[in-house]
């Protein structure tokens, strides 16, 4: 059983591997943070778990559910290479070049060091054991189809199952039905730092200047090596700098919504519930129309082009974007005529170019009907096999017939 120490509260089992039992996961650890704002005479009710004494208490907890052994281990290192600090709730010491602890029994106090090699990540890999879950019988499927009966469809996920080249159907199944963890790169870190710097340009109004300080200060916080975050810095200066001077005053003085969720809303397609997150909703008053833009940190497309697979992802997410905003209550008086992809990074010729798009009728409703064709797919947990496709285009034209001839 794997478990969270708060789930094993009032068990017990003959055996407990706690793992991580290190400083930064335990008494460094940040908990969930109460972001409700309370008068200064009720801040003594407020339970954030962030305290010593309460990282304390979930600790003995969490060492407390075994009833024969307790095995805790930790890394001497982490990802980056940086050294882990023992925890300190164990208080250790240091004797004739032996670890050990003086909150623990004397018989079982001496940390050990592990001799065992390395693992190699082809070992761990999920591709060794996903075949036995690909879902192929009805015995498979009635496992999964909890998973699926309330799933609300987000833009990600519906291009991650169109995605031939990089995911799929299968690894949409791995990612999303699983729960099997993707890979994090720190060029993950980058988009992710450039999304936050400018929802706090449109949020905070703030400078290009602060908003390439603040980007430098989160490559700075970031869990990387020093190497990745050197990596940064120069692609910081390189693009985020570039794209603020040409685009900063046009982000500021456009009245607009950024990171919008539409998570607390009953968003559907016809009966396909929609979810997700906007980069940026931009309104004209004048002519109570939106434009929908997202951020993207590849390199810098010139023009719409259908065939080409990453060009055609784009379109489907600016689509998705005016779908969702079309079945919302907050944007009843606007229409959604626009779609922009803001590339922050600087083409060939040195330009900062967005890939600007028209909405029109025709693809709006062929891309409706994309949607309804792969979540019929996804709830009959029917996951087509794709390798006789090279463009994206290709299975989409197939999934569209299929459902046609039906």
């Amino acid at each position: 059983v794997v478990q969270t120490v708060h789930s094993s509260k009032g068990l017990e089992y003959d055996y407990v591997f706690l793992i991580a039992a290190d400083n930064y996961n335990w008494a460094d650890a940040k908990g969930n943070t109460d972001r409700l704002t309370l008068p200064r005479n009720l801040e003594y009710v407020r339970h954030t778990g962030d305290s010593a004494d309460e990282k304390l208490r979930l600790f003995f907890v969490a060492i407390t559910r075994a009833k024969a052994q307790l095995l805790m281990s930790y890394s001497s290192s982490d990802f980056s290479g940086k050294t882990v600090d023992r925890l300190k709730f164990l208080d250790t010491y240091t004797d004739n070049d032996k670890i050990y602890s003086r909150a623990m029994p004397t018989q079982f106090n001496e940390v050990i060091p592990s001799t065992s090699a390395e693992i190699e990540p082809k070992d761990i890999s999920p591709s060794l054991w996903f075949d036995s879950y690909i879902p192929d019988d009805e015995v498979r499927k009635n496992l999964y189809r909890p998973k699926v009966e309330h799933l609300r469809l987000f833009p990600t996920q519906l291009n991650a199952f169109l995605d031939i080249e990089y995911a799929g159907p299968l690894a949409f199944f791995k990612t999303y039905i699983i729960g099997v963890p993707g890979e994090s790169t720190f060029f993950m870190d980058y988009g992710n730092f450039v999304h936050e710097i400018m929802d706090q340009i449109n949020k905070e109004n703030i400078s290009n200047e602060e908003a390439y300080s603040r980007y430098l200060k989160l490559v700075d916080e970031s869990h990387i090596t020093d190497d990745e975050k050197r990596d940064l810095r120069d692609r910081g200066e390189a693009e985020i700098m570039k794209f603020l001077e040409a685009r900063g005053d046009q982000l500021r003085n456009t009245r607009a919504d950024s990171e919008h969720g539409f998570f607390g809303e009953n968003i559907m397609l016809g009966d396909v519930p929609l979810g997700g997150k906007i980069d940026r909703i931009e309104f004209d008053d004048e002519h109570k129309t939106i434009t929908v833009a997202d951020f993207k940190t590849a390199k810098p497309k010139y023009k719409w082009n259908d065939k080409v697979n990453s060009v055609l992802k784009y379109k489907l997410q600016l689509y998705f974007y005016k779908f969702l905003i079309e079945d919302s209550r907050d944007f009843t008086d606007y229409k959604v005529t626009k779609g922009r992809i803001d590339f922050i990074a600087p083409d060939d010729k040195g330009n900062i170019s967005p890939l600007e798009l028209e909405f029109n009728d025709e693809e709006s409703a062929r891309f409706k009907q994309l949607i309804k064709v792969v979540y019929a797919h996804i709830k009959a947990l029917d996951f087509p096999d794709v390798s006789d496709f090279d463009k994206i285009l290709d299975f989409i034209n197939n999934l569209l017939d299929i459902k046609e001839q039906k």
